[in-house]
């Protein structure tokens, strides 16, 4: 097993070797570069050499099991010559995608990728922990907000007079909308599944099920029963959080399949397309 403070040669499936501290140093580069921002910061020259003997070989593998626009991107750039010059086709990843494809398919290589990793979130806890922290406290006035807008509410019913009582009524149902979205986010996640959306919902006209057929319906979820079954189309990829997984069949053939999460944005554009349809 490879140790980062100890230098080892690692063997490629293509054949070569290299020196777990140059493979070291460029998994570092990948995550400072993931870190501010950038989504394909993997350049498939950089990597094939890890879990194919071809690059060919892994190009098919890569257009086959994994999605362009979310998992890797390609174009074609000049490559200048001695004489004349040419066009090639470029693959950048992910460094999700980078893992499930090329670096797990090698222990050893794979153990250098896994303490780079760690030592990247061990450098960057401190600032998770605060940001974790300023969310907590966000959730925590807000429910704050919440039980003292219910105070106030039945403190002016048990109050009002008689002759009050339709104005205050009046009153209760222009604030109930700001009491439902209050319902609705303030234990959410950042990211939460179909089910727990659901739950959050609460309502028995838009359970999971129910949901995902009319996203589907509305042609915000593909219909598909395989691998993207569920899987959000490229106009509403901004209300989803992606995630693939690589998992064996029956047959032992590693397959994609995807794991689809709706982010705070999603929530309330998911509520609302169902009120729009007079659902909620």
């Amino acid at each position: 097993m490879s140790n980062l403070t100890t230098e080892t040669t690692l063997t490629l499936a293509n054949g070569t070797t290299a020196e777990s501290s140059k493979i070291k140093n460029y998994f570092a580069s990948v995550f400072q570069a993931e870190q501010t921002g950038e989504q394909f910061v993997v350049n498939l020259d950089h990597v094939w050499r890890i879990g194919y003997t071809a690059k060919s070989s892994a190009v098919r593998a890569l257009r086959k099991n994994f999605i362009e626009g979310v998992d890797y991107q390609s174009f074609h750039q000049l490559v200048e010559r001695g004489i004349g010059g040419t066009t090639e086709e470029v693959f950048e990843l992910t460094v999700s995608c980078l893992e499930y494809f090329v670096v797990r398919s090698n222990r050893d290589v794979f153990e250098v990728y896994r303490q780079c990793r760690q030592q990247v979130q061990a450098q960057t806890a401190l600032p998770g922990n605060y940001k974790q922290a300023l969310l907590a406290l966000v959730a925590a006035e807000e429910e704050k907000e919440q039980l003292q807008l219910q105070v106030e509410q039945k403190q002016l019913l048990l109050t009002a007079s008689a002759e009050k009582v339709e104005v205050l009524e009046t009153t209760i149902q222009e604030a109930q909308p700001k009491l439902d979205k209050y319902n609705l986010f303030i234990a959410a996640n950042e990211h939460v599944d179909f089910e727990t959306l659901a739950k959050n919902i609460a309502n028995p006209k838009f359970g999971k099920n129910k949901m995902l057929k009319f996203l589907r319906d509305e042609q915000i979820l593909m219909k598909d029963k395989g691998s993207k079954q569920n899987y959000p189309y490229s106009n509403y990829i901004e209300y989803f959080k992606v995630t693939p997984h690589t998992v064996e069949d029956r047959n032992g053939i590693p397959r994609t399949s995807y794991e689809v999460l709706v982010n705070t944005k999603g929530q309330e554009f998911i509520v609302n397309r169902a009120k729009l349809r007079c659902i909620l």
